[in-house]
């Protein structure tokens, strides 16, 4: 029988648990500012809207944009 490897995890968050929480600070933030003001609701449209084109425009652009420049 083979033995199972144990995976060492360490107590230190990665950039990833570093970003999320950046995140989710951030926008919590901002919806309670949101409730209050205008402007704060425009902020936060358009951070929004910016998140959603950061997450399924990107991952698209990059790699066509390496085929064209490295073609």
């Amino acid at each position: 029988m083979a033995k199972k490897k144990k995976t060492i995890k360490s107590n230190k968050p990665g950039i990833v648990e570093k970003i999320g929480t950046w995140h989710s600070k951030i926008f919590t933030y901002v919806s309670y500012k949101a409730r209050t003001s205008r402007l704060w609701a425009i902020l936060l449209s358009a951070l929004v809207i910016y998140e959603l084109v950061e997450h399924l425009v990107f991952p698209w652009l990059v790699p066509l944009l390496a085929i064209k420049a490295f073609g």
